[in-house]
């Protein structure tokens, strides 16, 4: 019986952490990876010392990662911000390993939500991924929805992403989310049964 990973990404504002509820729903095990590295970022001793040593004291706040000083002097310089990320990434991957491994003992399906799937050098990790699109006006409404972040901010991270038609050539299944979440719902479950044919 075969055993399948499977990477869901997208940019932000995408409908990712949506896809994930549906697989969740379907009693399938998921992961999201910003969330592995959130806890990381606090947890890892190595991962803290690395960021430490390359942005100062001030990276922390205490055992919490300083995310005002973060953002404002790591993650919108470019040069930065793919250092911190050639840091934290090799971390994240070797906990998603570990963790596609030990579900897999007694699971046949395991996704991970990654928006950084390609740019990290992830894919060779699935069997299959999936790639979330939505247009610019959808993405920015959802975003501003959830986060409040002023329009401008929310398009200069939008531009830092890699683009939906690179992700989506080298993906083996596309999901537009423009329309309802009933259609969304429709798409994904298509995916699902038919992921389950290669079990």
């Amino acid at each position: 019986m075969k055993k399948l990973k499977i990477a869901v990404t997208g940019g932000i504002g995408s409908g990712k952490s949506e896809v994930c509820k549906i697989f969740e729903n379907e009693n399938i095990p998921t992961l999201q990876a910003d969330d592995l590295a959130k806890q990381l970022y606090i947890t890892n001793d190595n991962l803290k010392k690395e960021i430490i040593k390359e942005f100062g004291d001030e990276a922390y706040s205490g055992n919490e990662i300083n995310r005002k000083y973060l953002s404002e002097h790591v993650f919108n310089d470019p040069d930065k911000l793919e250092m911190i990320n050639g840091i934290v990434h090799p971390f994240v991957i070797d906990e998603i390993f570990k963790w596609m491994d030990k579900e897999l003992i007694s699971e046949n399906m395991v996704v991970v939500e990654a928006a950084l799937i390609f740019e990290a050098g992830m894919a060779k990790m699935f069997d299959f991924i999936i790639t979330l699109t939505a247009n610019d006006k959808n993405k920015i409404e959802r975003i501003k929805r959830r986060s409040g972040l002023p329009e401008v901010e929310i398009i200069k991270r939008m531009d830092s992403q890699m683009p939906d038609e690179v992700k989506s050539k080298h993906s083996d299944f596309t999901i537009t989310n423009d329309d309802s979440l009933e259609e969304l719902k429709s798409k994904t479950l298509f995916i699902i049964n038919l992921l389950k044919q290669y079990i």
